[in-house]
Order: C-alpha cells, then sequence, then structure tokens
C-alpha cells in the first residue's frame, strides 16, 4: 500500500512517468501507476493553476481517491473510462466535471465515505462490494445511474438523489440501505423490488422521494420494504411489491400526488400498509390517477390498501380493497371517485347520466366539462366529465349544428350511448381507452380512421352496437375478468386484431369481420363464437385459460388458422393462395377449400392431429396442395395427421398431397388427377368409388 500524487499539471491518468508521484509535489516518475490498495491525491501541490486530468484507456485502480483545489483556479476531471475506487472518495466544491465514465466503489471493509461536496457526477455509480461499508458525507447527485450489488449504504441523514439513470439493486448478494432521516430520490426509475434476496431496508424516519418520475420513467419497482415516508409523483407503472408477495409493502406515509396527464397510474403487485395518511391527489377531474392491481397478476385479484387516515381527490380505482381505520367514503370528494371495478370496502360517487350538449358548429372535446350537463339539451344543471361508472348520452338535443366534431380524449369511461344523435357529428378517438359499460354507436354519426384500442373492462354484462359503421384501424381488447360483452350486430374493423385476455366475448348471431383474433394472458376466457361468420386470421396460439364455444359459426380464415385447443363448427378457406393451420387436439366439423379463383396451398403442422367431419372443396380444376410444415412455418421431416370422424368418405380431385397421414384406411382419395407428393399414408390416389360422398359443395 502506498501513496500516489498527481503532480506537473494537465495529462493523461496513464502516464506514470510524467505524472504520478510517491510524495505531494514530488518528482515524476518516481511512482508507478496507482493500484486498488494505493490512495490517490490530486491536492494543492498537483499545480499552481488550472489544470486537467483525463482518465483514458487504462484501467483506473485505487483505494481512496482524494480531490483538492490547486493553489489557485480549479481541477477538471475529464475523460469516459471506468474507474473502480476501494476505499473512499472525496471531491472538493469546485471541482470541473466533465467524466462519464462508469465508477465502481468495491470495498470489502466498513467505514468508508463519499464526499461530494456539491458536484454532480454524471457517471453510472456502482456499490459492488460483499462486507463493505460506505457514508455518504453530503448530499450525492448523480445523472447516471445508482446500483447496490453489494455491501452497506449509509445514508446518514443525506440526500441521495439520482437525475436520470435509475436506481436499482440486484443479483441478491448480501446489501443494505440505511436512512436514518435521508432521503433516496430517483428521477430515472427505480428497482428494488424485481431482485430483492439479500437486500435490507432501514427507513423508518427516511423518506423514498419518487416525485420527479414520469410517463417517460416509469420503471418504480420499490419491493415489499418498510419505508418512512414516500412520495410519489405522476407517471404510469410505479409498482409496489413483488409478484405474488403475500408481504406487504409498509409506509408511515405515502403522498402520490398526479401531474397534468391523464394516464398517471400505480400497479400494486402486493398489498400495502400505511401506518399513517394515505394520500392520492389526482391533478384535476380529467388528470385523474389510477390505482389498481399490476397487470401480470391473476385477473381479478385484489390488493388491499390500508391505512390510517385516507385523504383522495380526482382518483380510479380497480381491484382495490379499502382497510384501516381510515374513511373509504370517497363518494363526495373532490373531482369524484372513480369505480372500475372489482373493488371492496370504498363508497364511490354515485353513478350518473352525463348529457352532451353543444350548440355551436366545431371541433369540441370530450374532457370539456362545461360540455356535460344532468339533463338532456343542456338542462338539469351542470354534469360532469363522465366517471367510469358513469353513462355519456348523446340524444337528439345534444348535437345543436352540424359539422360538429367530438374528440373522445379520455382513457377511461363508463357506458356510450350514441341512439336517436342528430346533426351527424364526427366521433374521434384521440386516446386508446378501457371502457367499463356498453358503447351503443348510431348510423347518425361519423366514426372516421382511428389507432386507439378499446379495452373492454367492465365486471358485468355489456353490449356492443357499432350500427353498421366500421372501427377501421381501431382493436378491440376484452379484458373484463367475468365480466361479458355481447355483440348487438355485426362488428367489423380494418387492420388490426381483437384479443381475448379475460372474461367473455359473446357474438351472439353476428358476423365478425377483424384481421386476426387472438388469446393471451393465462386467465379464464371464453369466445362465444355465435351463428355468424367470422372473417379474420384465427391466432390462439396458446390455449392456456381459453374456451372456445363454436356454436353454429363458420370462420372464414385469410391467413393462419391457429386454433389452440378449441373445436370448431366451420372453417372455409377462400382468399389467401397459402394458408397454415395448427390447433391441439381439436375438431372441425366442416372444412371447405375454395380454389376457384387459384391454386391453393394448405399447410398442416408436422405431429399434430387434425379431426375433420368435412373436407371439401370447389368444383374447380385449380390444385389445392396439401403438405406439412414444422412449428415455425419451416420445412417438415415427418407429417401430419388428418383423421375424418363421422363416418362417410372423403372424395377430392385435383389435389397435389406431401407428408400427410389420413385415417380411417379407405376414406380418403385424392381424386383422378392428383399428385403424390411422397411420404404419404393412407391416401388413394384415386377418384372415390360410386356412391361416396359428394365431391364438391
Amino acid at each position: 500500500m502506498a501513496d500516489r500524487f498527481w503532480v506537473a499539471g494537465s495529462g493523461n491518468w496513464s502516464d506514470a512517468t510524467n505524472h504520478w508521484a510517491t510524495s505531494s509535489g514530488g518528482a515524476p516518475g518516481a511512482g508507478n501507476l496507482p493500484t486498488s490498495a494505493d490512495d490517490v491525491f490530486f491536492d494543492s501541490a498537483s499545480h499552481t493553476t488550472d489544470y486537467t486530468v483525463t482518465i483514458d484507456a487504462t484501467t483506473k485502480l485505487m483505494r481512496d481517491l482524494t480531490f483538492a483545489a490547486p493553489a489557485s483556479g480549479n481541477v477538471t476531471w475529464a475523460g469516459s473510462v471506468a474507474m473502480t475506487v476501494s476505499g473512499s472518495m472525496t471531491l472538493y466544491a469546485g471541482l470541473v466535471r466533465t467524466y462519464t465514465g462508469a465508477i465502481t466503489f468495491n470495498a470489502t471493509t466498513t467505514g468508508k465515505t463519499i464526499t461530494s461536496a456539491g458536484v454532480t457526477l454524471a457517471n453510472n455509480i456502482t456499490f459492488n462490494g460483499v462486507g463493505g461499508g460506505w457514508i455518504f458525507n453530503d448530499d450525492f447527485k448523480t445523472n447516471g445511474s445508482f446500483t447496490l450489488t453489494g455491501g452497506a449504504l449509509d445514508l446518514n441523514g443525506k440526500t441521495i438523489w439520482e437525475n436520470g439513470g435509475g436506481i436499482g439493486s440486484s443479483f441478491g448478494s448480501t446489501r443494505s440501505i440505511v436512512f436514518g432521516t435521508g432521503t433516496l430520490k430517483s428521477a430515472g426509475g427505480i428497482s428494488l423490488g424485481l431482485i430483492s434476496t439479500g437486500l435490507t431496508i432501514s427507513c423508518a424516519s427516511g423518506t423514498l422521494d419518487l416525485s420527479l418520475l414520469s410517463n417517460g420513467n416509469t420503471n418504480a419497482n420499490i419491493g415489499n420494504h418498510t419505508f418512512g415516508t414516500c412520495l410519489c409523483g405522476g407517471f404510469g407503472g410505479v409498482r409496489f411489491g413483488n409478484n405474488s408477495d403475500t408481504t406487504p409493502t409498509t409506509f408511515g406515509a405515502l403522498t402520490i400526488t398526479g401531474s397534468a396527464t391523464k394516464t398517471n397510474s400505480i400497479e400494486l403487485y402486493s398489498n400495502i400498509v400505511v401506518t399513517g395518511t394515505f394520500t392520492l391527489n389526482g391533478n384535476s377531474s380529467i388528470n385523474r390517477y389510477l390505482i389498481k392491481n399490476q397487470v401480470f397478476a391473476t385477473a381479478g385479484t385484489q390488493r388491499t390498501i390500508t391505512a390510517g387516515t385516507v385523504v383522495v381527490t380526482n382518483a380510479d380505482f380497480q381491484d382495490i380493497v379499502g382497510a384501516g381505520a381510515g374513511s373509504w367514503n370517497l363518494s363526495a370528494i373532490t373531482g369524484g371517485s372513480g369505480d372500475c371495478g372489482g373493488n371492496s370496502g370504498i363508497t364511490f360517487t354515485t353513478p350518473a347520466t352525463q348529457y352532451w350538449f353543444t350548440s355551436t358548429t366545431g371541433s369540441k372535446t370530450w374532457s370539456t366539462a362545461g360540455n356535460w350537463f344532468l339533463g338532456t339539451g343542456g338542462t338539469g344543471g351542470a354534469g360532469r366529465v363522465p366517471l367510469p361508472q358513469d353513462t355519456a348520452r348523446f340524444d337528439a338535443s345534444s348535437i345543436g349544428a352540424a359539422s360538429t366534431t367530438i374528440t373522445h380524449d379520455m382513457p377511461r369511461f363508463g357506458s356510450l350511448d350514441f341512439t336517436g344523435v342528430t346533426n351527424t357529428p364526427t366521433f374521434t378517438q384521440s386516446v386508446s381507452y378501457s371502457f367499463f359499460g356498453s358503447i351503443i354507436l348510431s348510423s347518425g354519426i361519423t366514426l372516421p380512421n382511428s389507432a386507439a384500442t378499446k379495452t373492454y373492462e367492465g365486471r358485468g354484462s355489456a353490449t356492443l352496437i357499432s350500427a353498421g359503421l366500421n372501427w377501421n384501424n381501431s382493436a378491440l381488447a376484452i379484458n373484463c375478468v367475468n365480466g361479458t360483452l355481447t355483440l348487438g350486430d355485426a362488428y367489423a374493423h380494418g387492420n388490426v386484431g381483437f384479443v381475448l385476455s379475460s372474461g367473455t366475448f359473446d357474438a351472439d348471431g353476428f358476423n365478425v369481420s377483424v384481421q386476426q383474433v387472438t388469446s393471451s394472458g393465462t386467465a379464464s376466457k371464453t369466445l362465444n363464437m355465435g351463428s355468424g361468420t367470422w372473417t379474420a386470421n384465427i391466432s390462439f396460439t396458446s390455449s392456456s385459460g381459453l374456451t372456445v364455444n363454436a356454436e353454429t359459426s363458420t370462420v372464414r380464415a385469410t391467413g393462419t388458422f391457429f386454433g389452440g385447443g378449441g373445436s370448431y363448427n366451420r372453417v372455409e378457406f377462400y382468399t389467401a393462395s397459402s394458408q397454415f393451420f395448427r390447433f391441439f387436439g381439436a375438431t372441425i366439423n366442416e372444412f371447405y377449400i375454395d380454389a376457384s379463383a387459384g391454386a391453393k396451398i394448405v399447410s398442416f403442422q408436422e405431429g399434430l392431429t387434425y379431426n375433420i367431419g368435412q373436407f371439401t372443396r370447389d368444383a374447380g380444376t385449380n390444385v389445392i396442395t396439401i403438405r406439412s410444415l414444422d412449428f415455425n412455418g419451416g420445412t417438415a421431416t415427418s407429417s401430419h395427421n388428418l383423421v375424418k370422424t363421422g363416418g362417410g368418405v372423403v372424395p377430392l380431385n385435383y389435389m397435389s398431397v406431401s407428408r400427410s397421414t389420413a385415417t380411417p384406411s379407405n376414406t380418403w382419395y385424392a381424386g383422378n388427377n392428383n399428385t403424390d407428393g411422397g411420404n404419404n399414408s393412407g391416401w388413394l390416389f384415386t377418384g372415390a368409388p360410386s356412391g361416396g360422398m359428394f365431391m364438391f359443395l
């Protein structure tokens, strides 16, 4: 172990000949480059005026790092190569820092100190020293990340602030943070919960300040630790707790203050307990705060907020239980309380029908409170921008002049009813949104193209009526837990998908025309296909939690058909020239291929069994090719299995067949005009015998 002193003014760290000495102001060249056992000093004898030390390409190691001012002027700390400090770090006020390299503190003993003297760093800071311990002598700020991988941090009552890089704790080594009365402040995101094994936080009197987070920095997972005071700002995506945690996150006081955006939200990964005051203040009646269960949990799982005192304004709740000594009667709070379903222990603002009324032409905005009234035609007194439990009503008295455009700009609403509307308004959707009741459109409105996704999240029964309008590029998602959304007429949109995550979608007797139908997640979900025609790609690549009731529906597949584990009534192949079918243990009652407009290629996944009641084709002479593909749609090395159910034969013609095993025997006829592509079993490459089933539809 030795001391290493910088001398002779400006230069590169790696220049041992000209800049390192063994004593303060000593002769250059007498000292080697510092090692992890050496203490490094930039002191008043390093140079008499301004100078720059550049951290260059060689790895930088040291024990203690100390910067002091020169006799006059300042030191510029420059470069971008990473440094490793195995002891303490001391800076001085006035140090000019342009250095951006990562700094790792890796001490393995306690008692190390960090003194930044008001110098803001721009570095990614990592504390990675098992058995190491660091005490902050003053406030510390970096514009890079701040990560604790191993060792103990003592905030010592100071404020530790990362201003954009994020705060994290990782790898599960033994590590701890002692706040005292200190503050840990994040602007770039925080993760103290995803990998919490081995992490201890002592914060009974400290503050976790997340008020600087914004929607652009939404990673805020604070785990199931205990904090004295927590301050949260307006953003989306903060997480309290870990997945499936039974241990709550605990606060002495929790204050959540929304910003002027409509998408502020907090997701609870576990229950939270606030021994003092729980404060949740949305920014305004339109810039509301949503607090809900985290999106990856089992659908409908509730989270409990236990609070000594409850103060709430302008807020919506979903799957939340209100508990504790505080009053959860939120019926008369400022801005109203929104009930998004799945809640208990909370008294919400009484639902009411909100009537739209504007008398002049031009562009109008949903979120303008002055457009809403408690009675039709502007009667009944002032209304409110509809809450998730309200009905938004547009009737014959709502639109006072033609050429009116209504822009929907809220992320949540209850029911929407345009029945009887006049003057042909244009209804546009500028944001993706969740709705919790029925949507009833009218042929008396114009519905322009929109990329906004609409998600049904209601927990009861609701109806969707499109009134002959096409939703264009507005995708539909169903995530309604135990709820049901039923069509009241035909449903169509453009080149976007329809996804079922939870609850029930019932097409009843109506047609559905969409680009693709998919499912997601493991929650229970049911698709009642009804008696209409579904014109869509079916893409149930996972059947987890999914029940498909085909009823008497027809699927007119427009591309792939991945049926999951469902059974289907009638599947037709009309449009694409090549199509891939994949489903597991399912049955298709009727399977029809129309090649009248050109040859078709129908691919089945190798190794899978397809149970088909009737297999028919058009009466044309264009060739239909049946073949196998692997799981990813690539070249197959084995065959698929076609099983004819219900008796009878399959009399086809103009077929080309390869890698296909057909059963029962003496059932599958490729016709007199055929091609045997090889690797087949059970196929008869001849015409069906007299008396067989009809060859064509």
